[in-house]
């Protein structure tokens, strides 16, 4: 499985529309959007700064992490910065692969 960490920042709209039922529902439909294409929410968290939320998901391919942007945004509600993120395994890999 891959790792990506999106960065999330609220629109006009997701910020106007934003209640505690919304909340609940966006949540909900986020987590079954990530499992209907083979993936798995690792972590959430509301932050302050430049992105209002950082996600970590395991997903199955880059495919399935941009339809998961894509059908996120556009509902209107956030736009996602998707990033691919390597694990330290991952990483120490390639170092060795390029080690000469």
């Amino acid at each position: 499985m891959a790792h990506y960490i999106l960065l999330a920042k609220l629109t006009h709209q997701g910020i106007t529309r934003i209640n505690e039922k919304e909340l609940h529902d966006r949540w909900d439909s986020f987590v079954k959007l990530l499992e209907s294409k083979g993936g798995k929410l690792v972590a959430f968290y509301a932050t302050l700064g430049t992105y209002d939320y950082v996600i970590t998901a395991d997903l199955p391919n880059d495919a399935a992490a941009l339809e998961v942007s894509l059908a996120t945004g556009k509902k209107g509600n956030v736009t996602f910065e998707t990033c691919r993120a390597f694990d330290y395994a991952e990483f120490a890999k390639a170092v060795e692969s390029t080690a000469g």
